[in-house]
């Protein structure tokens, strides 16, 4: 396959009509402006792209002296200048190497790839390609990936490998076409066009060529018009039209002074001897196959030449100069057993590019492991105690440092901010404390090994992220920690900590399931939080704490946080003694019928009988015990007690069902299913009797109800709490097992008792209603305090109503009584 069908390097962003007068410092317009005429004016696309070099040089304007110098490779290569091409693409990598990957770097792995293709170097000419294809599709640059597939298409295609050229052209051409790439377009029709001519579908050839020939010539591209005037003299040749097809090849001949590519030019001037020979016209054969011939002797182009000799032959032989076509044919055989030589090489080489690239990372661990077998074979004794000197400084699981060995870090690290003789003035010390949220249903569900890959990968990615000079460490279990020395001017640890929360939020690929993390992060700067290591650790680890509390947060250590943190820990033993002393109690609140006003639940609320502040209602403590080692065992002690007391009341009211609270931390367990079903069998009540009673947050997070699906199919009773105050998806709601949805108090009370008052609090209401009422739910309309609240509910058909009108939250034995009160006649 020729040159010229590879597709022009593209731009790397739209192209712009025709050269203008553009200021002498506009690098990106004049550069765009060689990169259009590349095609159309080879020679004119190297001036300006050298003059735009010099000036990027002179601004130090790496990138864009790399792009001047790459579009200098692509003139030189479509000039038929090779050492001059490679050798501009080679400048342009070296320049481009310490940038970060872009369009530019895949266009030089092109530009190379054709220059190895067109040396014989196929295998190198495969690397380089398929360097291009990946860092295309790692950017998700399209006009790249087109282009790079194209150019591996012409590659196979040039190796006669046909079918496999077929797929990624197509595939080059879909994605041109939808993006608009109008010159990659052309050039995969080309390209495709000429492998089907290759393979003899001839007539298949011709209606594509035919096809472009008129968007060409409009657009202007005089070297593609010549080529495909070319093309289309081969196809009518190869079907027996000859005159049409000698039409063709004067067109293509008229514009031979656009074809600047030498391999084009002879399989021209070969299809138009062939042609003038089939007309007969012998004279006219002979010296367009002589002119082909010594163009193919010129630049080695082995094909043109057995073609061109091949034909000369049989036009002497019809001739009567036997002697002298004998001699074309010797000739030809030798060009042809050179050609073939080349073909085997270079299919040779692409094979073993192709297996190199698929077995290189297996080669380098195999080379690794031979290097470390030896090593340990000749300094066994030195291996060993370098290992015993790195476990003692390093964590085992995911080669981090150790505790120990950050924490001396550390010490090191505060010399910089306590005034000792040579350090620089203004520094500070940031320390990072990263938890990773929900690790523990990771390793219950997932299993411990994928939990060692998912901390390994979260090593990996800190490590990468680190900055000069920065530090981290895993503290064990799922905590790690990072430590960041930084001056005025430099970015801080909140800055590093932001950044590092968003790359650890990017999906993590585990046993080839994506896993989304999310982490709770504190950080504590020196001097302000504290001088020395003990400090600024537990600075640190509050900050961090705080974060936890509403999950995925970032925070940094304020001296409040040590005030909320005593009064946590406070709070924590005052809970752990209540628990054993008996302090906690349920109170119950009906929830009725909102026609009838017949109890149909009851809602156990948590209590606090504290000896020194009296009853504490559950907003008081319940943050703090679900978040300390109490709170399941708090969650089970709820739904005995509460079950246990619903039996006893259900001798009279049997069909009364009792809602406990439960917290997304609760339901994450895996074993929470099972204590479910223990105490639903110890106390004799069926799964129906109760109802799991969740926030918005809890019932859409990722919690698995798998284990639920046999106590779910019994009746158990799943409730959204407090519904209309976050931001739930009411499509994601209607997958979910609840069926029961609790309109939160605060958009009762926002109602308006006058019909021309309504306020967007009742549009809201009755949306949520009907929303429910669409997908099965039952609706309870939370804090009805008023009678026009009920009468405006019931109008809406809103099935359940619970608040202070019906009654409050009140203990057992009262309650009792209520009930009595409520359903006797």
């Amino acid at each position: 396959m020729t040159d010229l069908a590879v597709p022009p390097p593209g731009g790397l962003g739209p192209r712009r009509p025709g050269p203008a007068h553009l200021p002498a410092n506009d690098l990106p317009a004049r550069l765009a402006e060689a990169d259009d005429l590349l095609v159309t004016s080879p020679e004119r696309s190297l001036h300006l792209a050298f003059r735009a070099r010099l000036d990027a040089a002179r601004a130090r304007d790496t990138r864009h002296e790399a792009l001047a110098l790459t579009l200098m490779g692509y003139a030189q290569y479509l000039l038929g200048r090779l050492a001059e091409a490679q050798g501009h693409f080679g400048e342009a990598a070296e320049l481009a190497r310490p940038l970060a990957p872009d369009a530019v770097h895949a266009r030089i792995l092109n530009g190379q790839a054709l220059c190895f293709m067109r040396l014989g170097n196929a295998g190198q000419a495969l690397e380089c390609h398929m360097q291009a294809l990946k860092l295309s599709e790692s950017l998700g640059d399209d006009r790249s990936r087109a282009r790079a597939m194209n150019n591996i298409g012409v590659m196979l295609l040039d190796l006669r490998e046909f079918e496999e050229a077929l797929r990624y052209i197509e595939d080059a051409r879909t994605i041109a076409g939808t993006l608009g790439l109008t010159e990659i377009h052309f050039s995969t029709f080309i390209n495709l066009a000429h492998t089907l001519q290759e393979l003899g579908r001839h007539a298949e050839a011709l209606e594509l060529n035919r096809a472009t020939l008129p968007d060409v010539r409009e657009a202007g591209l005089r070297e593609r018009e010549a080529l495909l005037n070319s093309n289309l003299s081969q196809n009518l040749l190869g079907l027996g039209q000859h005159t049409l097809a000698l039409e063709h090849s004067d067109a293509a001949l008229a514009l031979r002074e656009a074809v600047s590519d030498p391999e084009n030019l002879c399989r021209l001037l070969v299809a138009r001897g062939r042609i003038l020979m089939a007309l007969h016209r012998d004279e006219e054969a002979h010296a367009a196959l002589e002119d082909a011939l010594a163009l193919a002797r010129t630049h080695s182009i082995r094909r043109s030449e057995s073609e061109a000799r091949w034909a000369l032959a049989a036009l002497l032989d019809r001739q009567g100069a036997h002697r002298e076509a004998f001699e074309q044919l010797r000739l030809r055989d030798a060009a042809e057993r050179q050609l073939m030589r080349e073909m085997l090489e270079r299919r040779t080489q692409r094979m073993t590019a192709q297996l190199q690239l698929e077995r290189v990372e297996q080669r380098a661990r195999e080379i690794e492991q031979r290097r470390k077998e030896l090593q340990d074979a000749n300094n066994a004794l030195l291996i060993t105690q370098q290992s015993l000197q790195y476990y003692v400084q390093h964590d085992a699981l995911t080669g981090l440092k150790n505790r120990p060995a950050f924490e001396n870090d550390l010490q090191r690290a505060l010399g910089a901010v306590t005034g000792q003789p040579g350090q620089a003035p203004g520094q500070q010390v940031s320390l990072i404390f990263i938890d990773l949220d929900h690790f523990k249903v990771v390793n219950d569900t997932l299993g411990h090994p994928v939990g060692d890959e998912l901390l390994r990968q979260v090593a990996r990615r800190l490590s990468a992220a680190l900055p000069p000079g920065g530090v981290v460490a895993r503290q064990g279990g799922d905590e790690f920690t990072v430590l960041l020395t930084h001056g005025p001017g430099q970015p801080d640890g909140m800055t590093l900590a932001a950044q590092l929360q968003g790359l650890l939020s990017e999906p993590f690929d585990l046993a080839g399931q994506p896993l989304v993390l999310t982490t709770s992060i504190g950080v504590a700067v020196a001097p302000q939080d504290g001088h020395d290591v003990v400090t600024l650790y537990k600075n640190a680890d509050l900050a961090m704490y705080e974060a936890k509390t509403d999950r995925n947060d970032l925070r940094r250590y304020t001296p409040a946080l040590s005030e909320a943190a005593h009064q946590r820990l406070t709070i924590v033993q005052e809970l752990r003694s209540a628990v054993q002393s008996g302090e906690l109690l349920l109170h119950y609140q009906p929830i009725v019928d909102a026609r009838t006003l017949t109890p149909v639940k009851l809602e156990a609320l948590m209590r606090w009988q504290h000896p020194v502040r009296g009853l504490l209602s559950a907003d008081r403590f319940i943050r703090v015990l679900e978040h300390s080692e109490l709170g399941y065992g708090a969650t089970l002690w709820v739904l005995r007690r509460a079950l246990t007391d619903l039996k006893l009341w259900r001798r009279r009211w049997p069909q009364l069902q009792v809602s406990v609270n439960v917290s997304p931390r609760d339901l994450a367990r895996t074993d929470m299913a099972a204590h479910l079903r223990a105490i639903l069998d110890d106390v004799g009540l069926p799964a129906s009797a109760l109802e799991l009673e969740m926030t918005e947050y809890a019932a859409l997070s990722d919690v698995s109800w798998r284990p639920y699906t046999a106590l779910l199919e019994e009746g158990l009773g799943v409730a959204i709490d407090d519904f209309g105050t976050g931001y739930s998806s009411m499509s994601r709601l209607a997958h979910t097992p609840a069926r029961t949805l609790k309109i939160d108090r605060s958009l009762i009370q926002r109602l308006s008792p006058e019909p021309e008052d309504a306020d967007r609090s009742g549009q809201i209401v009755r949306t949520l209603i009907t929303f429910a009422h669409t997908y099965g739910l039952t609706t309870v309309a939370e804090g009805v305090e008023e009678d026009w609240q009920l009468a405006l509910l019931s109008s809406w058909y809103c099935d359940l109503i619970q608040g202070y009108l019906v009654a409050r939250p009140m203990a057992a034995a009262p309650l009792g009584e209520f009930l009595n009160d409520l359903l006797e006649p």
